[in-house]
């Protein structure tokens, strides 16, 4: 999928039930995702992005990782 010359990769695991607010992360990850673009557009005119999702059980207890990474100039 390329939105705005942005090539978006995604690559999401099974994932659990999860206690959170549902629109609360969408604006998280909106804001996230919007600055990320922003930063590539003006970096490069495009690039790319890819969401990941990832469960991890160990000993210390369950955890959910969302990872959204981008090619742009970063912080």
């Amino acid at each position: 999928m390329s939105v705005n010359n942005i090539s978006v990769h995604r690559n999401y695991g099974l994932m659990p039930s999860v206690m959170a607010d549902e629109h609360q992360m969408q604006q998280v990850f909106l804001n996230i995702i919007i600055n990320a673009e922003h930063a590539m557009h003006s970096q490069h005119l495009g690039g790319t992005l890819t969401l990941s999702t990832l469960f991890e059980k160990n000993s210390a207890g369950n955890r959910v990782k969302i990872i959204i990474e981008d090619d742009g100039p970063g912080i």
